[in-house]
């Protein structure tokens, strides 16, 4: 109940300091152009956005357990992380929600390996396109100092995650707790699922996919409320600001989300006040997710 406290207490305060810098007229005045017209793409893109993250985890739960879960039970359980997952921190708390159902069907050990390989590689999938991208966002900010940060960020990722994939048995030292002993078995399984021909299509191909439909998720919104965002802005800064938010500080990234978007897209101009409604916009496709899980569940029972 303490963390809960705590995270509810940083989003207020994070939404809070940003509403009053920004002032909640011209948020509310942009909400009023929303268009309901491009909500209909919006809808589509996140029915393949879901499917296709859901292809991916059941991907990953066919490989390494040979279990017999459909799509469908995974589709069912995603929805159920992004209703819960609201009032829990940042990305952790869907997954514990996810782990903890899918765990009914083939065990802890199973459900909670293909979930940290789910999001481990999907992070190792956004640092790429942060890394690949930083020669074009260089040229397109001009600003030394950010391009810098970000460079950093993408880059100590990246290192990171080598060196995760590099650990083995005689690099894990015998002092360390019985639980390291098994990090070179989990290491051995990421580099199954980011090199495995098997894998490599279904983790690679379609966690970028994932990451792509987010950006233009971004763009097709920032359009239903008239902001005239550019798409290679999107494509550029969408990703580092999306990473920012994964930190799990505060209620589902509300705060941190729109604070990191606001900043990164100053860089080229864009009116902080604008980038907040897309921003809280962008927020909203998680719980609508929930409530289509809820109003289905209903029917269900």
């Amino acid at each position: 109940m303490a963390w809960f406290l705590v995270r509810c207490a940083m989003t207020a305060a994070l939404l809070a300091l940003l509403f009053w810098q920004l002032g909640p007229l011209p948020v509310i005045e942009r909400l009023q152009t929303l268009s309901l017209g491009p909500l209909a793409l919006v809808a589509l893109m996140l029915a393949v956005q879901f499917v296709l993250f859901a292809s991916r985890w059941k991907a990953l739960v066919d490989y390494f357990g040979l279990a017999n879960v459909s799509t469908a039970d995974l589709c069912w359980f995603l929805g159920a992380s992004h209703l819960y997952g609201e009032v829990l921190p940042s990305t952790v708390g869907g997954d514990v929600v996810r782990t903890a159902m899918l765990a009914r069907l083939v065990g802890l050990r199973l459900a909670t390996l293909s979930v940290m390989l789910d999001r481990i590689t999907g992070l190792a999938m956004l640092l790429l396109m942060m890394l690949v991208l930083l020669p074009l966002l260089a040229w397109r900010i001009e600003n030394i100092s950010a391009v810098v940060g970000l460079a950093a960020v993408a880059i100590g990722g990246i290192a990171a995650l080598s060196a995760l994939l590099l650990l083995s048995d005689k690099s894990v030292p015998s002092w360390l707790p019985k639980a390291a002993s098994l990090l070179p078995e989990f290491t051995a399984r990421v580099r199954e699922a980011l090199f495995s021909r098997a894998l490599r299509l279904q983790v690679v191909g379609s966690g970028l996919l994932v990451q792509i439909f987010s950006v233009v998720l971004f763009f097709v919104l920032g359009r239903s409320v008239g902001v005239p965002l550019a798409f290679l802005d999107c494509l550029l800064l969408v990703p580092p600001a999306l990473l920012l938010s994964a930190l799990p500080v505060s209620l589902s990234g509300w705060g941190v989300r729109e604070g990191a978007l606001a900043g990164m897209f100053a860089l080229v101009g864009m009116a902080p006040a604008d980038i907040v409604v897309v921003s809280i916009l962008y927020g909203l496709t998680g719980p609508a997710i929930g409530v289509v899980y809820a109003v289905l569940s209903l029917l269900r029972r």
